[in-house]
């Protein structure tokens, strides 16, 4: 767990340094606190009344008393033609337990009710006050169960990701938080699946599209150029990171996609 911590500092770290990117005011350098064993036990025990988790003092020190905050954009320079930006907040005591956000709620289209009320928001990975829904990784919650199911939720869209904490959170730092990094790491035929007929048309909500200007036009086309966005100028902005990974699954999920998009 004390590694998790570590690799959330060196990301903020990397971030708070790239003179080709913005940190918003509201970023927050990841903090520990030095707090009682009193206080420590307490919240201890919540965890393990309320989850059925047992945590070690090392784990449960780290896990709860730690908080980032990380919102970005491009500043403008000529390469990079489109914005782009990111951002991670981590709320992981909440989601163990804590009250499910009023969010996740909305928009449960074909999803069964049990997932719905048993997804319980870790991670915004998406910042932005016009889209607050967009982007989140959720824990879904079983009593007495660690580690926990990771799903995405992105307004509507709600896939399974086979993939550890300690793989998300690297696979966040690999992407450098930008928005809609989960797309690169999700099953490509759920993906597919779930967003190639999102449409919404004269005011009739057949699913929510990706951003107000595209009410016509079809979900997945604009995923896969918002995609293409990320790929042409993450290399750009972080030019010492390697970014061969996302190219190489955009044209993936381009291949696998290219007969629903004729």
């Amino acid at each position: 767990m004390e590694n998790l911590f570590k690799k959330l500092v060196t990301l903020f770290n990397e971030l708070s340094s790239n003179d080709l990117i913005e940190l918003h005011k509201e970023s927050l350098f990841p903090q520990e606190f030095n707090l009682t064993d009193r206080f420590l036990q307490k919240y201890q025990k919540k965890i393990s009344d309320e989850a059925g988790i047992e945590f070690n003092d090392d784990d449960i020190r780290i896990l709860g008393l730690t908080s980032l905050a990380i919102k970005w954009n491009n500043k403008f320079i000529p390469k990079v033609k489109e914005n782009i930006n990111g951002g991670t907040s981590f709320l992981i005591y909440n989601s163990l337990c804590g009250i499910q956000d009023e969010w996740l709620k909305e928009n449960p289209l074909n999803h069964a009710q049990k997932l719905v009320e048993n997804l319980y928001s870790f991670n915004d990975s998406e910042m932005r006050k016009h889209m607050s829904q967009r982007g989140r990784g959720c824990f879904y919650r079983e009593y007495a169960k660690w580690p926990l199911d990771i799903y995405f939720f992105d307004e509507g869209i709600r896939i399974k990701m086979n993939i550890s904490l300690e793989d998300y959170i690297q696979a966040l730092i690999d992407s450098c938080a930008v928005s809609y990094w989960q797309y690169f790491y999700v099953d490509i035929d759920e993906l597919i699946k779930q967003n190639q007929e999102m449409l919404l048309r004269s005011g009739i909500l057949i699913n929510n599209p990706i951003e107000d200007k595209d009410l016509d036009s079809p979900r997945l086309k604009y995923l896969i150029d918002e995609l293409e966005i990320i790929t042409k100028n993450l290399p750009i902005l972080f030019p010492e990171k390697d970014f061969s990974y996302h190219q190489d699954r955009l044209e993936q999920i381009k291949e696998r996609a290219r007969p629903y998009l004729l």
